[in-house]
């Protein structure tokens, strides 16, 4: 972001004086800080990418006042979850408190959220939570095996097995 005498300003000074506006304005502290940081982070990726399409890579256009009613989003950090019944469960927003959710994946993918990001799509509210990614399944035998992909058989492999494999259409 850019002070009027074309000084930049980084995301750090920007931290730090909505620290310092919080502490004078109240309405400013009824919102969550999370929140507002997330909007200067927003702000200064966007101004960045503008400023390197400068450099001939053509990265974004110049920012834009977010509108009303479009992409309305916001993160969460350091949920709780509760568990209500095998369909619904509860989480806690800082500053909303317990908000009841429809939940869609297994308990144990939800439990292990460490953020979310609560988003407004066609009138609707949406959570989507941050979990860790699963872990890789590698195999350790060691052994190899051999692939031979056939006309009558998709795949056929050294240890004997056949795998068909759903054909083309014409259209593909």
């Amino acid at each position: 972001m850019w002070r009027p005498g074309m000084k930049s300003i980084g995301i750090y000074e920007q931290k730090r004086q909505l620290t310092e506006a919080r502490a004078e304005f109240g309405w400013l502290r009824e919102g969550s800080t999370v929140v507002q940081q997330q909007a200067l982070f927003d702000l200064d990726r966007a101004f960045s990418n503008f400023f390197d399409a400068g450099k001939g890579r053509g990265r974004a256009r110049y920012p834009k006042f977010r509108r009303r009613g479009i992409d309305e989003s916001f993160p969460v950090r350091d949920i709780s979850l509760k568990r209500i019944s095998r369909r619904h469960a509860t989480v806690y927003i800082p500053k909303l408190g317990w908000v009841r959710f429809r939940a869609h994946r297994e308990w144990s993918h939800d439990e292990s959220a460490i953020s979310a990001r609560v988003s407004l799509n066609n009138g609707h509210w949406h959570i989507a939570f941050t979990t860790p990614p699963a872990p890789k399944i590698e195999a350790k035998t060691g052994a190899a095996v051999g692939i031979d992909r056939g006309v009558n058989n998709t795949i056929a492999t050294a240890d004997g097995q056949l795998l068909h494999m759903p054909c083309f259409t014409a259209g593909e």
